[in-house]
């Protein structure tokens, strides 16, 4: 690789194929966590933020699915589930990496290793701008 070539940053290659992420506050409903990631296909995540619209963690559809298996209910028993989704996006947000416009792409590989994460949220002073799908960074890294 020609180290003079400028590294692909993550303004240059976000959202090329995932659209703005859902976005929600810590107090809503796991339903209507669930029902957001579900909406689009790709999406494996909501992004949370405070009440000034600042980034503070995330949920994952990993979290969820955890928290269900592990509910003590082999059958996914009706009452351990309403149990479960009583709970507010808060209780399943974990704090994550994220990534600014100015980030290299392998910046941002590094980062979703080190998280755990498939999609990164792109944040600029404080407030989520878009997403960086692990496609998007991928393909990238190739270049």
């Amino acid at each position: 690789m020609d180290k003079s070539k400028a590294k692909p940053k993550v303004r240059d290659r976000y959202q090329e194929f995932s659209l703005m992420p859902d976005i929600l506050e810590p107090s809503a409903s796991l339903p209507r966590v669930i029902e957001a990631m579900a909406r689009t296909k790709s999406s494996r995540a909501v992004f949370i933020v405070d009440e000034k619209g600042r980034f503070c963690g995330i949920v994952t559809a990993r979290e969820l699915i955890r928290a269900f298996a592990e509910s003590g209910s082999s059958d996914f028993e009706i009452p351990r589930s309403v149990e479960i989704l009583g709970n507010r996006a808060e209780h399943f947000m974990v704090p994550a990496e994220s990534v600014g416009l100015d980030d290299t792409i392998e910046e941002a590989l590094r980062k979703a290793a080190r998280s755990g994460l498939e999609d990164l949220p792109v944040v600029e002073e404080g407030r989520i701008v878009g997403v960086l799908d692990c496609f998007e960074m991928l393909l990238h890294a190739m270049e």
